[in-house]
């Protein structure tokens, strides 16, 4: 079975480098865009690939030309859209897969890679988890790649592995 999704917003506000700057900009009419499509097999795994866009981040260019003249400028840019929780990059993809029943029937393996197009860092996530009928019990893997003042490479962790347990009453 596949499902295309698409999504798309128009909005008029300044740029996200103006208000993360706290300076008042023009506000002009932007698009944000997310579509893709979610493909899953008989063998129950679902394979999601996605193109984000966002017409008030900065472009490629500008976000290298703000590196060179104001670096610390860029760690506020992507610290304000982290709070907001804004597509920091123009442009980015997402890959996301979802193993039900890896070899054990109640065994699920999920991951996700998301790639920023204009700074080229990336965010990798991995789940194993196992379902009994009133607990979950999952091993996580998560790992930042990227310049420090890239979006992923500015976050404080670069890699966390936790185990967590769930119980169902």
């Amino acid at each position: 079975a596949a499902v295309v999704h698409v999504e798309w917003s128009r909005g008029s506000e300044p740029d996200m480098l103006s208000r993360a700057m706290g300076v008042p900009g023009p506000a002009a009419a932007r698009n944000r865009f997310a579509g893709g499509v979610s493909y899953t097999t008989l063998g129950k795994l679902s394979i999601t690939a996605e193109y984000q866009y966002n017409g008030f981040a900065l472009s490629q260019s500008n976000w290298a030309a703000l590196g060179a003249t104001a670096p610390d400028a860029q760690v506020v840019y992507l610290v304000h859209a982290q709070r907001l929780q804004e597509l920091a990059p123009r442009q980015a993809y997402l890959i996301y897969l979802t193993q039900k029943g890896l070899g054990v029937k109640d065994l699920d393996l999920t991951a996700f890679l998301r790639v920023n197009a204009d700074d080229h860092s990336r965010m990798a996530w991995l789940e194993l988890r196992r379902h009994w009928p009133s607990f979950d019990l999952a091993l996580q893997f998560q790992q930042h790649m990227g310049r420090i003042t890239s979006e992923f490479g500015v976050l404080p962790d670069r890699r966390v592995v936790q185990v967590l347990g769930t119980y169902y009453f």
